[in-house]
């Protein structure tokens, strides 16, 4: 059926049509997909084989808007990095109804039949504006009086916008009507739009309530001015303000001097900001639920409303729960295991709303695991229940190694935690020390000699402990000095003296080196066993000769001996030992000094022999040997008087005790002046 008045090939806008056959028992026709709230009109034709007669009288309607359709593609998910909210996501309905959505509600549950009672983190309503349907500024203004009615005056109002602010010309009247369409015309209580020739740069002080407000906004650059509606009350009015432009941030205040009048009591204005304008955003795709539970299933569903309500809903597909990756894991806590093997342990934290599955385990020679030689690990047997632990296998003895560990769910892994402390390393116990050697020093005293163990087992020996007993086995119910036991810190010693022993009774001997870890495998000393006898005195120190001011002659100088005879010190030795760590100490049987014993050997020093030579080796047979009495001086002197000007001689010292003249110390050569 063509179109009687088109030209051929053109089909008018919204145009349709249809053949119903004559021979239908009742003569009717269903039209479909038109829009609602659209008019539309039409006609009947008849038609037989000689062609269409007239066209009947026309006809209109208008299909009624309806409510909208069902939101499209609804999903309910994760947010990222919030276990107190999920996002859900929708489209549009296919149809809006006839007219424009506004809004849509989102509703929750922990149900899937929505029927639990609206709580906080149990189920809730969000409604999600559409930009159509803003929040529009409304504020209120207010007259009143604490006496009678206010019934004569005017006050003035300033709108305030963006930085600028403009008053109103004139002032409002008491009983300023609400709206322009109020306002009575031809007279001074007219506001006045109609008359361009005066109206707009004078107008008149008896406008309504809109005609002033319109004139602020629009001197503000905001066209589409407002509505207002006015109440009275008992002694004054209200006027409600909306300003239509979708804006925030307008203020209103009275200014000027009002001249507001009541029969008695004291007039006032009030003004009251009822609606902070808010302009939305897109009101489909991606939406969030706040304020859920970590952890609890939700279930949600869209319902799209228009001006004639709210349209069937539509329900995600799928639960979802909110959720993030767990929170650092707590009391990790490592310690060493072995030489070769560290040991960690820890404890869950907040699992963020979901099971935690597997915890990753990071090890690294460097705070930053970032080296080469960084090794992560994953542990997933969690069937044990916390505190979990991991041992760390095969690692380098005595390397410092940092750890740390995070847990993983659904959503990922957290954040590392460092253990604590921050570092360790793999170590045992050190190896026994090495070269230990039992010498006598005096009738009541050995000294026991050490060097470090072979193996430190990972971390440097602190201590040596030396302990003596006079059984074999050590293990003697005797107590000191016949059995003991020292802690030697290690950076000071690699000998020790023990005094106060019995004579000729055989004591034994053995040393332990000690690290972080404790203490290793003990060594006997070599001998295992000495006895305590007097022995010759050690060499005198501090021995120095030189030339003296007179041609031919030498001054020699030295002190008692500090090291006994068999030439191990009584003490110190170690990397941080000093010189008075080395000396013996008093009671070893012979001379006492202030501060230390002589290493006389365990009896007093008679006499110093002095010899010269004019040979290294002393065999010229014309050497000068003198002897000096010793006394309970530390400090002894001597000068050769008479000896050849400008000749080489060596000279050296030795003690001499009960038992014999100990060694001669270490010549030195002078030189005589001539």
């Amino acid at each position: 059926l063509a179109c009687q008045e088109c030209a051929k090939g053109e089909t008018p806008k919204a145009f349709g049509y249809a053949i119903v056959s004559a021979d239908a028992a009742e003569l009717e026709y269903e039209i479909s997909g038109l829009e609602t709230g659209t008019t539309y009109y039409v006609r009947v034709l008849a038609g037989n084989e000689q062609g269409y007669g007239s066209v009947s009288g026309v006809g209109s309607a208008t299909p009624p808007l309806q409510a909208p359709g069902t939101p499209q593609n609804v999903e309910l998910s994760v947010r990222d990095g919030d276990s107190s909210a999920l996002e859900i996501s929708f489209d549009a309905p296919t149809t809006d109804g006839g007219t424009e959505i506004k809004q849509y509600l989102v509703q929750y549950d922990v149900s899937s039949s929505f029927g639990s009672a609206t709580s906080a983190g149990v189920a809730g309503n969000m409604i999600v504006r559409c930009p159509n349907n803003p929040i529009l500024e409304t504020v209120t203004i207010e007259t009143s009086s604490s006496g009678t009615t206010v019934n004569a005056g005017s006050f003035q109002l300033s709108l305030t916008y963006n930085g600028q602010t403009r008053t109103v010309a004139h002032g409002i009247a008491f009983n300023a009507p609400a709206l322009t369409s109020e306002e009575v015309g031809g007279d001074d209580s007219v506001y006045c739009y109609t008359n361009p020739t005066w109206c707009l740069d004078s107008p008149n002080v008896r406008g309504s309530m809109q005609s002033h407000m319109n004139m602020l906004t629009r001197a503000l650059g905001l066209s589409e001015g407002v509505d207002v509606t006015r109440t009275a009350t008992a002694t004054g009015y209200v006027w409600t303000v909306t300003f239509l432009n979708k804006v925030s941030g307008l203020t209103i205040a009275a200014t000027g001097t009002p001249t507001l009048t009541a029969t008695s009591g004291t007039v006032s204005i009030g003004i009251n900001k009822l609606n902070t304008g808010t302009v939305y955003p897109q009101c489909t795709g991606t939406q969030v639920i706040n304020g859920l539970a970590q952890g609890q299933v939700y279930f949600a569903r869209v319902i799209a409303y228009n001006a004639i309500g709210y349209g069937p809903a539509a329900a995600a597909a799928t639960s979802a729960k909110p959720t993030r990756v767990p929170a650092p894991p707590v009391d990790v806590k490592l310690s060493v295991l072995s030489g070769t093997s560290l040991k960690l342990i820890w404890s869950p934290a907040d699992d963020g709303g979901d099971t935690i599955t597997s915890y990753l385990i990071e090890i690294d020679t460097t705070s930053s695991f970032n080296s080469a030689d960084k090794q992560s690990f994953v542990h997933s047997y969690l069937d044990g229940g916390a505190p979990f632990s991991k041992s760390l296998q095969n690692l380098l003895n005595g390397q410092v190694y940092f750890v740390r560990v995070a847990a993983r769910n659904s959503q990922g892994y957290g954040a590392f935690e460092s253990s604590s402390p921050v570092s360790a390393k793999p170590m045992t116990t050190p190896s026994s020390p090495s070269n230990v050697q039992l010498l006598i020093t005096s009738h009541k005293s050995l000294t026991v000699s050490f060097d470090a163990p072979a193996e430190d087992g990972g971390d440097a020996v602190s201590f040596y402990r030396v302990e003596w007993d006079i059984q074999p086995g050590f293990t003697s119910n005797h107590e000191s000095p016949f059995r003991g036991e020292v802690d030697l810190a290690a950076a000071i010693h690699r000998s020790y003296t023990i005094k106060n022993l019995q004579t000729n009774i055989a004591t034994y001997v053995r040393v332990t080196a000690r690290n972080a870890v404790g203490y290793g495998p003990s060594q006997t000393t070599t001998p295992v066993s000495r006895s305590p006898v007097v022995r010759r005195p050690g060499k005198p120190s501090n021995f120095a000769a030189v030339a003296g001011v007179a041609p031919g002659s030498i001054d020699i100088t030295f002190n008692a001996p500090r090291i006994p005879d068999h030439g191990t010190p009584c003490g110190g030795g170690g990397p941080s030992a000093t010189a008075s760590d080395a000396l013996c100490p008093i009671g070893l049987g012979g001379r006492d000094q202030a501060t230390f014993g002589e290493a006389d050997g365990g009896s007093d020093i008679t006499y110093y022999h002095i010899e010269i030579d004019l040979q290294s080796d002393f065999g010229s047979g014309t050497n000068t040997q003198v002897t000096l009495v010793a006394n309970d001086s530390d400090s002894f002197s001597y000068s050769f008087t008479g000896l050849a000007a400008g000749r080489l001689y060596f000279v050296r010292v030795a003690a001499e005790n009960v038992v014999g003249i100990g060694q001669f110390q270490t010549y030195q050569s002078v030189r005589t002046n001539t």
